[in-house]
């Protein structure tokens, strides 16, 4: 009988634990996750971040995980920006008459450009021009981010290529922010302006020196620009590209367009871009001064997809609570640059020193001029030419002139020869008395001509630099119709 109770007993006990192991279980389990329903901000969250109005479409960012171990490292890796450190990629477009720009919530960047206006020309197996519009700034390969010097971080810095910033979208304008907790964010804010290649860009931040490590109150841009190949001739495109820049107190410059090329600046720079031929990026600071900024320019061969690879890098300061920047992101049509008065339109490849500033201050508007009246590239080009040999006229007839009368001595400079025979100073002393004489300068031929040089070398560098004349007729054939002698003028009349 007692060994029946015991074992009893024995039961009794075991399903007592089985029991409490089954309550603890259920007690410890994690909720169970129902479907994700999309929700409105509510009116007190509105209130509270005015920077996403009502009618607005924010894209927020997605939910931190559950599980303890994945939030732990998500803010190891971002630290106070841990909200900000997970989502999914989302885009968003402006648009204006001129171009269509999209937007990307991770890194709160632009994702890609499309110029309305203009087409690029491909061949096709069959060697057919195939038309396809112009992108810039499109490859996935690209960066444009920047580095927060954050202590306590796994890496010591954070960078916002990794963040997915919450985006809202007013009008012609759409800001993103990376929330950093405590009323504290980084925010970026794109305007695009009407009929213009002109982005208003702005970085506002509240509360950043809290988070930023001492001494390190300053956003690192790092900008990566993988340039596509937009033009048939590409030899003669990749030797006009490159990363373009300005101090506060010196010209433009740029880094070597003919080989790899890196251009360390220690002077504050006023704008910096990125060229094409034809077609420019350029970041303009309107309140400050980029420091620190470093252009670096890589080549490739015909064989890589890429035409070029530029990079910049350069200091934000976060002196203030909002920075200001205008981004030009188009084609290098002259008067657009001129406008903003900042040597802008020194990025078209007009030619360095002399012949540049031939091409900008006389070809350039003398061609300007002479557009009021006809839009035929070929008519332009033959009557712009006629018009430089007018300005040249004068250098000419004293050319000619001077080979006249060289040609007039002839037969009495034969006759001093023969009676002088060997002796070369008496020779050279009679020659010298008949120049006197004739009022002839032996140099005169040649002076002419050398001083009209810089005049048509800055002419020949004109028209492919020109938009204007971008895919009127092949770059390569009208390069090698000049080397062969062919006048210009007379070769662009086929275009007519």
């Amino acid at each position: 009988m007692e060994d029946k109770n015991t074992n009893l007993s024995t039961y009794i006990g075991i399903a007592l634990i089985f029991g409490l192991l089954y309550v603890w279980l259920q007690i410890s389990a994690p909720p169970k996750k129902t479907p994700d329903q999309p929700t409105q901000p509510t009116a007190e969250q509105q209130a509270a971040n005015p920077q996403t109005p009502a009618a607005a479409a924010p894209i927020t960012a997605a939910p931190l995980p559950n599980d303890s171990v994945g939030r732990m490292m998500l803010a190891a890796k971002f630290g106070p920006f841990v909200a900000a450190g997970s989502g999914e990629e989302q885009f968003e477009t402006l648009e204006n008459d001129l171009m269509i720009v999209k937007f990307t919530n991770k890194g709160g960047r632009i994702r890609e450009i499309r110029m309305k206006k203009f087409d690029k020309i491909n061949s096709d197996t069959a060697n057919n021009d195939v038309k396809s519009p112009v992108y810039l700034l499109e490859d996935a390969k690209n960066r444009f981010d920047y580095d927060l010097e954050v202590p306590n971080t796994a890496a010591g810095h954070v960078n916002t290529a990794d963040l997915f910033f919450a985006a809202s979208k007013t009008g012609n304008s759409i800001t993103f922010r990376a929330d950093a907790g405590e009323g504290r964010f980084l925010q970026q804010t794109y305007t695009l302006q009407p009929d213009n290649y002109q982005i208003d860009y702005q970085i506002a931040s509240n509360g950043l020196q809290s988070i930023l490590a001492p001494g390190k109150n300053y956003l690192s841009l790092h900008w990566e620009n993988y340039l596509d190949k937009l033009e048939k001739n590409q030899d003669y495109e990749r030797g006009m590209s490159s990363v373009y820049f300005k101090t506060d107190k010196n010209s433009p410059d740029y880094c070597n367009c003919k080989k790899d090329a890196i251009e360390s600046v220690d002077q504050p720079v006023q704008w910096f871009a990125h060229s094409n031929q034809f077609f420019n990026t350029a970041i303009i600071a309107k309140d400050f001064s980029f420091r620190q900024f470093v252009g670096e320019t890589r080549m490739y061969t015909a064989l890589e997809p890429d035409l070029k690879m530029l990079k910049s890098t350069a200091q934000i300061p976060l002196d203030n609570p909002t920075v200001n920047m205008t981004i030009y992101s188009g084609p290098n049509e002259f008067s657009r640059l001129r406008a903003y008065h900042l040597s802008l339109e020194d990025i078209i490849p007009f030619g360095a020193s002399i012949f540049g500033a031939i091409n900008r201050w006389v070809i350039h508007p003398i061609f300007s001029f002479l557009s009021l009246f006809s839009t035929a590239q070929g008519i332009l080009i033959l009557l712009l030419t006629l018009i430089v040999k007018l300005i040249v006229y004068p250098l000419t007839y004293r050319m000619v002139k001077s080979q006249a009368r060289m040609a007039a001595l002839k037969p009495q400079l034969e006759a001093l020869k023969k009676k002088h025979g060997d002796d070369q100073q008496a020779m050279s002393v009679e020659t010298m008395k008949l120049y006197s004489e004739f009022r002839v300068n032996p140099l005169g031929g040649c002076l002419p001509v050398l001083l009209q040089m810089p005049i048509w070398f800055a002419l020949y560098r004109f028209f492919p630099a020109s938009i204007e004349f971008r895919q009127v007729f092949p770059v390569g054939d009208r390069l090698v119709q000049l080397r062969r002698g062919v006048p210009f003028a007379l070769y662009a009349a086929r275009f007519w």
